[in-house]
This record gives C-alpha cells, structure tokens and sequence, in this order.
C-alpha cells in the first residue's frame, strides 16, 4: 500500500509492508532568501525499521542517495531572455546628411564589401547663405553607408563638382567678397575631405565663372573637367550617383 501526504513544504511517500515499513522522506524547502522567487532547495532522508524487507530498503537507499545528490545541485530560475539592441554607429559625417535610422530592408549596404561612389553636384543653393543641397546630399548617402555599418575605409568617394555649384568651392575671402557672406559650404567640404571622400573642381566651370584657380578653397581637387571626371572613374567601376534634385 503507498500513501502520500503533501502540503506547502512537505511532503512523503511512504512505502508499507506488513513486516516491515520503510519510509523515505522528502522535503521540499523554499531556498533563503537571498535566492530568486520560487527557487528551492530539495532535502530528503530515509527511515527504516529494525527488519526492512531488503528489496524495499535497498530501491529506498538508492533513491534517497539520489534525491540528496540533486539537492546539492545549486536552485536556479529561468530568466526572461530580452532582445540586446545593437549599437547604432555615429554618422560618419557629422552635423550633415541626417539619415532615417535604422537602416535596414532589401539591397542593404553590405559592411563586407567594398563600394566605389562618384558623386556629380552641379545645382547652385537657393541662397549664399545656406549649404549646397547636393554637397549635403553626399554627406547623407556617406552617412546612410556608415548607419549600415559600412567604414569609412571601405568606401572610395569622389565629387565632381561643374555648374552652378562651382561658387560653393571658393575660399572664404572670396566668396565673402562675391556674395557678402561666409561660405557655409567650407566646413561641410572639410568633413567630406576628412572622413576620405575627394571634392573636385571643374577646371572648365572655373573658367567659364571667370574665378582665378587661386581663390579655390585649398581641400578642393582641381580636375580638367568634371564629365571626363566621371567618364574615368566610371570606367574603373564607381557607381554614379547623380544628386540634381537634392534639397
């Protein structure tokens, strides 16, 4: 006959013989305090009569070793798993081109790869006084490349700048005197140069604006012109990225 008996923190099994009784008793405890909310520690003993019928005794024996083995094993929970947000990596080109974050969807820039960008700007700003949209237009699609986790060294940019964007690259003293304001443009020109990317000049749109190559702000590249400037670059794999319409 097997009877048992259970509360909050005890509980028995206990195996009856008509010679001899063996009781095996297991304990089921909180844990102190010091462990999480519903973790417990198992203790368990066997008690015997003077004449156990061996075959009782013996299962009674090896079950209480076990349950006294297990006890020692240290009370653990199972926490709540929550998801680690990934680090967003800081633009690339500071102040300039804010990006949409996260990056991420179909045909996402690749951090193992290697990419080869030739950038035209040719639109002049709506006034002096403000950045050239499509220098900044460069400065976002940098910054979209380094959101996606691609390094600065792993992109080889060019702009090739002609038209109505060739007074964006004037020295300071220059522009200040054509249009009676600082070049906003000069600081932007800066970063691109610092984080890699080369800012060229037309040498066809300089003349053609009657400005001496002298007054070009000193991180501008001086280039024979701007479309064999693509022409080139296109031909030993940069990707042309054209930004009329950037605003």
């Amino acid at each position: 006959m097997t009877r048992r008996l259970t509360d909050m923190s005890l509980f028995s099994v206990i195996w009856l013989n008509q010679t001899a009784p063996v009781r095996l008793r297991i304990i089921l405890k909180k844990a102190p305090g010091a462990l999480p909310p519903g973790a417990f520690s198992l203790f368990c003993g066997a008690e015997r009569s003077a004449r156990p019928p061996t075959g009782v005794f013996m299962f009674a024996r090896a079950a209480s070793v076990l349950l006294m083995a297990i006890s020692t094993l240290p009370a653990f929970t199972l926490a709540p798993v929550t998801a680690v947000a990934q680090p967003v990596p800081p633009p690339i080109i500071a102040g300039y081109g804010d990006v949409n974050r996260p990056v991420s969807g179909a045909f996402a820039p690749d951090k193992n790869q290697h990419y080869k960008l030739v950038f035209r700007v040719s639109q002049a700003a709506a006034t002096p006084g403000t950045v050239n949209p499509g220098l900044n237009e460069v400065a976002r699609v940098i910054n979209l490349y380094g959101s996606a986790g691609v390094p600065a060294d792993r992109l080889d940019a060019v702009v090739a700048v002609n038209g109505g964007a060739t007074p964006a690259m004037l020295d300071e003293p220059h522009y200040r005197k054509l249009f009676g304001t600082a070049n906003p443009n000069l600081s932007l020109i800066q970063a691109l140069s610092a984080a890699g990317v080369k800012v060229t000049l037309c040498s066809q749109a300089l003349a053609w604006h009657h400005y001496s190559p002298a007054w070009v702000a000193a991180p501008v590249i001086r280039t024979p012109s701007a479309l064999t400037t693509l022409a080139t670059l296109q031909n030993q794999g940069y990707a042309l990225l054209d930004t009329q319409g950037a605003r």
